[in-house]
């Protein structure tokens, strides 16, 4: 395990009854419906009343940021726009030059600044975690106002984890390719194995370790998986019936060859493979086959779908090149 960066740690303690007004926000996140969503909260406003939490579980939300302050406002006023109001929200900073710290202390219980990658802020935010479940989110994801209130009923009801499908929003000419073939994989999300948990008991997470701060890509999955085999079988898990927006934003070609050819990101997935063998060629051959069972859509967009076999080319090519330079070094 890396240590741990060095950080400034700025708490805010927030009232306990902390509520929010809500604004148009929608309860089923559709392409239609929830990707519009534009909901103005204030976060001192107190004026709704939402879900009684007396005795209800804390619920700790963990958003690792960097220079996300496009973003990041959007995605904690849907979180305060809950309709459980049991919340911890704890930002985790990887030192941002803009003003995404600014907007999460007006919004966060917890702000943490040092030099995070997004495992170590996960793992650092778990570290300060109160609550007794733990979600964690991206700065520019936005969630339906119901989101927290179905993942807590649903484990008191016994699942270990819930399952939150996106629905995925490009920018420019390859994030919309992206988010093409991303949302191709999150369509049909019965049984879809391919969709990992983002909402999880903090004891579970707790017994594992959590997330592993010396994975830069797959920190997820690793996560899910140590978790299910802690249980020795696969873990109870339920899908949340809509989806929370995922802005993707802008994506170049040579951007993403960077990503995945760096030592710092795909450099760490041999790591992954070592730990979890073969898991990788069956995501492959699933999402292969969730391709041919979508090609009626394949057809209706081919210039999507050729700029996205062109991202899945380029991405290949830097995982490659990122495995040859990590043997290298070893």
């Amino acid at each position: 395990m890396a240590d741990s960066p060095a950080m400034q740690e700025k708490a805010r303690q927030t009232d306990a009854t902390h509520d929010c007004s809500v604004a148009d926000a929608t309860s089923r996140a559709t392409p239609d419906s929830h990707s519009s969503y534009n909901g103005s909260v204030d976060p001192k406003d107190k004026s709704t009343q939402q879900l009684s939490y007396g005795s209800s579980p804390l619920v700790t939300v963990i958003l690792p940021t960097f220079n996300s302050g496009q973003t990041i406002e959007r995605c904690l006023e849907s979180i305060r726009s809950q309709s459980y109001g049991h919340i911890q929200v704890i930002v985790v900073d990887g030192g941002s030059k803009d003003d995404t710290q600014l907007i999460a202390e007006k919004w966060a219980d917890i702000v943490l600044v040092g030099n995070y990658n997004s495992s170590q802020a996960r793992a650092a935010g778990l570290e300060r975690a109160g609550g007794d479940f733990v979600l964690a989110v991206d700065s520019d994801m936005y969630l339906p106002t119901q989101t927290l209130e179905l993942c807590v009923r649903a484990c008191q009801d016994g699942a270990d984890a819930v399952i939150l499908p996106e629905w995925s929003v490009g920018g420019n000419f390859f994030g919309r390719c992206f988010s093409f073939g991303k949302n191709l994989t999150q369509n049909r999300v019965e049984g879809n194995e391919m969709l990992i948990p983002r909402f999880y008991r903090r004891a579970d997470l707790v017994e594992v370790g959590g997330w592993d701060s010396e994975l830069f890509a797959g920190e997820d999955a690793d996560l899910y998986l140590r978790v299910q085999n802690s249980k020795g079988a696969r873990i109870p898990t339920v899908t949340a019936p809509f989806r929370v927006v995922h802005e993707e934003g802008n994506i170049s070609l040579s951007g993403h060859y960077r990503k995945f050819s760096s030592l710092h990101y795909g450099g760490t997935y041999p790591k992954f493979e070592e730990r979890h063998q073969g898991y990788l060629r069956q995501l492959q051959v699933k999402r292969a086959r969730q391709y041919v069972g979508a090609w009626k859509e394949l057809l209706r967009h081919p210039v999507l779908v050729s700029g996205m076999m062109l991202l899945l080319l380029v991405r290949s090519i830097g995982f490659n090149i990122a495995r040859l330079s990590h043997k290298s070094e070893r």
